[in-house]
C-alpha cells in the first residue's frame, strides 16, 4: 500500500445532507490522510455517493464542513477544488480521440511538473497501460480501457484528490479484478490521495489503506481492511463485510482472571475471551461471532451438533451450509461434509461486536 502522509488531505465535520423529509448522509466527520486510499463501502442507498459528492462540492451540505488540505472548501464549485473525478458511467466524449480525452482536462491548467499537454497525455497513457492507443476511437475500446482513459483523463491536471464513484460497477468479474489491481498500482506510483466507493466488499478489503463501512446514511466503522474483517465493531458490519456467522447469547459467569465469559446460547454454553471481562456481568445479552474459517470439524473448544443442508465447491474450498437448532451457519472447509457434523471454535475465535 502506499506510504501515507501524517497530515490530512481530506476532512469532513459533522456534515448531513437532507432532501425534505430523507436524511441521505447523517453528522458524518471522518478525516482522510495524504496519499491515503480510502473508501466507502456499504449497500445501495447507504449514504456513500452522496457523501462523494458532498467532498467533491457536486452537492451541499446542510450542515457540516469539508476542508481539503486544511482549507475549507464547503461552498466552493468543484472546478475549484483541485480533485479529480472517476465516475461510474465513464462520461468520454465519443467525437474526441483518446489523447484528446485525456488532454480536455488539461484546458483550464497546465501540465503538473512543467512538462507539455503532449508529454502529459503520453505520460499518462502508459501509466494506464494504453500506450498505442492515443489515436483510437474511444467507443472502439473495451468497457475497461475506456474506464483507464477516464482515470487518465482525471489525473491529468495533478489533483490533490482523486474521486472514484463505482468505476468498475459495470465491468464483468475478471476484468473488475484486473482493473482493481491497476487502479492500486496506479495510485502507489503517483501517491495521490483517492476517495473511492464501491458496494463490493471485497474490491474494499482488497485494495484500501483504510476503509469506512456505512448504513443509513452514517458510519458504521472506519478502519484498517484486516480490522474491519476480524473486529467488526458492530452486528451490521459483522454481517455486511463476508460471510458470517452470529450468535446472540446471556453472559452466564466472567471470569476477569482468565478473561473469559461463559455465555448461554440457547442450550449451549460457550466461552469466549474478552479484553474487559469486568465490564460483563451475569443476565447481559451478547452478541458474537465467528467467521466460517474459524469453525472446525470435531476441533476447538466450544462444539455445537449440526447437520449438513447444502455444499457450495468454490474450487480453494468449500462452503457448506449448517444447520445448528434452526440457525444457519456456515463453514469453509476442504473436507466433503454430510449428514451430522460436529463443529467448533475457541474462545479467542470469536469476536464480541454487541452487548445489551
Amino acid at each position: 500500500m502506499t506510504t501515507v502522509g501524517s497530515e490530512p488531505a481530506v476532512e469532513v465535520e459533522g456534515i448531513s445532507k437532507r432532501y425534505a423529509t430523507t436524511t441521505a448522509v447523517a453528522d458524518i466527520s471522518v478525516t482522510v490522510e495524504r496519499g491515503e486510499f480510502f473508501t466507502l463501502v456499504g449497500p445501495s442507498g447507504c449514504g456513500k455517493t452522496t457523501t462523494l459528492r458532498l467532498l467533491g462540492g457536486f452537492e451541499s451540505p446542510s450542515e457540516g464542513t469539508v476542508r481539503l488540505d486544511g482549507e475549507d472548501v464547503t461552498g466552493v464549485p468543484p472546478e475549484d477544488r483541485d480533485i479529480g473525478v472517476v465516475f461510474q458511467s465513464y462520461a468520454l466524449f465519443p467525437h474526441m480521440t483518446v489523447g484528446e480525452n485525456v488532454a480536455y482536462g488539461l484546458q483550464f491548467t497546465d501540465p503538473p511538473g512543467g512538462v507539455s499537454v503532449d508529454e502529459r497525455v503520453s505520460e499518462l497513457l502508459s501509466l494506464v497501460d494504453l500506450d498505442g492507443m492515443r489515436e483510437r476511437d474511444p467507443t472502439a475500446l473495451s468497457g475497461g480501457q475506456q474506464q483507464r482513459v477516464a482515470i487518465a483523463r482525471a489525473l491529468a491536471p495533478g489533483p490533490k484528490v482523486l474521486l472514484l464513484d463505482e468505476p468498475m460497477s459495470a465491468l464483468d468479474a475478471r476484468l473488475r479484478e484486473r482493473l482493481r489491481l491497476q487502479i492500486q498500482r496506479i495510485q502507489e506510483e503517483l501517491g495521490v490521495t483517492t476517495v473511492y466507493v464501491t458496494h463490493d466488499q471485497e474490491e474494499a478489503l482488497a485494495i484500501s489503506d483504510r476503509v469506512a463501512v456505512m448504513h443509513d446514511g452514517g458510519l458504521e466503522q472506519v478502519g484498517t481492511p484486516r480490522d474491519i474483517y476480524h473486529r467488526p465493531a458492530t452486528r451490521f458490519v459483522s454481517e455486511f463485510i463476508g460471510d458470517n456467522n452470529v450468535f446472540s447469547g446471556t453472559v452466564q459467569e466472567s471470569d476477569s482472571p482468565s478473561g473469559t465469559l461463559q455465555v448461554d446460547v440457547g442450550p449451549t454454553t460457550v466461552a469466549l475471551d474478552t479484553t474487559r471481562p469486568d465490564e460483563f456481568s451475569p443476565g447481559d445479552d451478547v452478541v458474537f461471532c465467528v467467521r466460517p474459517e474459524q469453525l472446525s470439524v470435531e476441533e476447538g473448544m466450544n462444539r455445537l451438533l449440526t447437520t449438513v443442508t447444502g455444499t457450495e465447491f468454490l474450487g480453494w474450498t468449500t462452503r457448506h451450509h449448517l444447520d445448528w437448532r434452526g440457525q444457519e451457519l456456515l463453514l469453509r472447509s476442504e473436507h466433503e461434509l454430510d449428514g451430522e457434523v460436529t463443529v467448533g471454535f475457541d474462545p479467542d475465535d470469536a469476536h464480541l461486536v454487541e452487548v445489551f
